[in-house]
């Protein structure tokens, strides 16, 4: 089982049809899992943050699921997370874990970040800072809040503590079907897909109108159109290709 925490910025800004947006964006990392073939149990809506449960083994599902997520409009950042006891020995502990593997790496500064969502935790923010920074000097490391060379991050919420220690940036926006759907003219050319690439992260559901000077549209799957389209739905996941020749318009225009 691997745990991912999802974390999206934009649609917090959002009012009462908040939940409409993060609804969209659930909806969207399921689909971008399945074509991944990445198998989930469960997405679960916590406070301003995601959680997915992945069935998958961290050897083979890590690589699939950060080129998943990586692909979803509307997300900022996510990371994969250890679920710990939520308790000031919990996190010292698990603090310990992480805080020893950077050690053998040859990092010797380091800071923290604690997101306490659940104010009725025993101790604030800086408190499980300070208690994180404690377990670093028992380990001979430095604490530099300016100038480190990596971060551990605990959050927080009225149900949970998770703690990671590396942000895997994704594409921000909003999700994909947050807005209308748009028909983009697509060329074969670098402007195009990137024109549409952008009308995604605004949330549009995108398809796509190629016009060619083929007899048959059916030649068209045979070029590189073909391959642009699919590789734009491993953002956009459902897109249409409509094909014209450019006889119709002469044909229409003889007329």
């Amino acid at each position: 089982m691997i745990k991912v925490l999802v974390k999206y910025s934009e649609i917090a800004l959002k009012g009462k049809n908040r939940g409409e947006f993060i609804n969209k964006l659930v909806g969207n990392i399921q689909r971008s899992a399945n074509r991944f073939d990445l198998s989930v149990k469960s997405i679960i809506k916590e406070q301003g943050r995601i959680l997915v449960l992945y069935e998958e083994d961290i050897i083979n599902g890590y690589d699939k699921i950060k080129s998943s997520l990586t692909k979803v409009y509307g997300i900022e950042y996510f990371t994969f997370i250890k679920k710990i006891e939520k308790s000031v020995e919990g996190i010292r502990d698990e603090a310990r874990v992480i805080l020893k593997g950077y050690k053998k790496k040859g990092v010797s500064k380091v800071s923290f970040k604690t997101k306490r969502a659940d104010k009725s935790f025993e101790l604030i923010s800086p408190q499980v800072n300070a208690e994180m920074g404690e377990v670093a000097k028992e380990l001979g490391l430095s604490i530099d809040y300016k100038n480190f060379e990596e971060q551990v991050f605990v959050e927080i919420t009225y149900k949970n503590c998770y703690m990671y220690s590396e942000k895997i940036k994704s594409l921000g926006g909003l999700p994909i079907d947050a807005k209308k759907k748009i028909l983009c003219l697509l060329s074969g050319g670098i402007d195009s897909p990137v024109a549409a690439t952008q009308l995604m992260k605004r949330g549009c559901r995108v398809d796509f109108l190629h016009i060619h000077s083929f007899v048959k549209n059916e030649l068209v799957l045979k070029s590189k159109i073909k391959d642009i389209v699919e590789k734009l739905n491993d953002y956009g996941y459902k897109s249409r290709l409509y094909l014209m020749p450019y006889s119709f318009y002469e044909l229409n225009m003889s007329g």
